[in-house]
């Protein structure tokens, strides 16, 4: 049986953790984050130096919009006082219904350039079949590692030297367990995991290393900056702007506006590795003074899915999309876990890249 904090609801299941007699090491370790963001975020600043260091352009900044809260707040704020952002969203097959309605109506009424862009499905849908084959932990490997490659790509073509990202410490300070997921940026292991297992060749969507993503953003003075944290954010306060502003439509669970996504985090990760990522969400709503432990409690006692038969049109759409026989999945979910290091990785120059040129990742969930 798990040990579980007594102040929010991370437990022994997550590497790192340390109980303590009022709290835990994750909660420690997002008090200290949050104290550090309000001493080194002043909004004023950032503001005058993306207007100065874009000053003559189109765009002063970029602004990677998925359809979920946080990069639609995001846009809302950057707009709001008053910076002129180019906005992308990074369309890879797997957008709900609502998340597409949440992003047109973001776009829409924010008046905002807006860009899409497709990746080639027939070599995505390979590509992640080999990491289902593989049965590592991170399936978002994939999505991420391209995510943070189209931004900082697209960041250079236009000569924006701003990406406004999403990540905050009000709702994300609970750090990322390192049993629970990988490097976003390990692109070395992510190609061998698809050279070893995937139908088709790497060609149209490449990973990047850490050394291409840090030397190019520091060559073009590229800085990824998380932009909520320059705001006192509130989660339910930033949904009612969003609702009021953009007819937004929130979703049952972070990160559950990609079909995907939802069906990684509520079925394959719970039931395949023992693992809800709900913890380090709730967890850091109880932190940050926005849900109460009771009530994270409460909803860890149900289902991850907001109804067994959305669980089971989603399993349906997800073999039918990748190509799986019906039995395909439920035999992977019985496959035992294989650790990203047994494949290649690119790991321990991570670190060392980092430090390097002291820079940070834009993209990591």
């Amino acid at each position: 049986m798990n040990n579980v904090c007594p102040r929010c609801v991370m437990d022994s299941s997550a590497e790192g953790f340390y109980k303590y007699d009022n709290d835990c090491s994750f909660c420690r370790n997002m008090e200290i984050k949050s104290a550090n963001d309000e001493q080194a975020n002043d909004l004023n600043n950032l503001v005058d130096s993306i207007k100065f260091k874009n000053r003559g352009k189109q765009y002063d900044c970029l602004i990677g919009v998925s359809g979920g809260v946080d990069s639609a707040y995001v846009l809302h704020k950057a707009i709001q006082i008053g910076l002129r952002p180019l906005v992308i969203h990074v369309d890879n097959g797997w957008n709900t219904a609502l998340s597409q309605h949440n992003v047109e109506k973001l776009v829409v009424r924010s008046n905002s350039t807006f860009l899409s862009e497709i990746l080639y499905w027939p070599e995505y849908r390979d590509h992640l079949k080999a990491l289902l084959r593989s049965n590592v932990v991170d399936l978002e490997l994939l999505a991420d590692n391209i995510m943070n490659k189209v931004l900082l790509r697209t960041a250079i073509k236009y000569n924006i030297k701003h990406i406004l990202n999403g990540v905050n410490t009000t709702t994300e300070g609970i750090a990322l367990p390192k049993n629970w997921a990988w490097n976003k940026l390990d692109g070395t292991n992510l190609t061998s995991i698809i050279k070893r297992y995937s139908e088709s060749n790497i060609d149209k969507i490449k990973p990047i290393g850490p050394s291409a993503f840090y030397s190019l953003q520091k060559f073009y003075g590229v800085k990824n900056i998380p932009f909520l944290n320059y705001f006192d954010f509130n989660k339910e306060k930033a949904l009612i702007e969003l609702k009021e502003r953009f007819d937004f439509v929130p979703y049952r669970y972070k990160h559950y506006e990609s079909v995907f996504t939802r069906f990684y985090q509520g079925y394959i990760l719970p039931n395949k590795f023992g693992i809800d990522k709900r913890k380090m969400h709730f967890s850091a709503l109880i932190v940050s003074g926005e849900m109460s432990r009771e009530k994270a409690c409460e909803l860890l006692n149900t289902s991850p899915y907001p109804s067994q038969s959305l669980l089971l049109r989603d399993k349906k759409f997800v073999s039918k999309k990748l190509g799986l026989d019906n039995s395909a999945l439920d035999e992977y979910i019985s496959q035992p876990e294989v650790p990203h290091d047994t494949y290649k990785t690119n790991v321990k120059n991570l670190q060392f890249a980092k430090r390097l040129f002291k820079l940070e990742v834009g993209f990591n969930r």
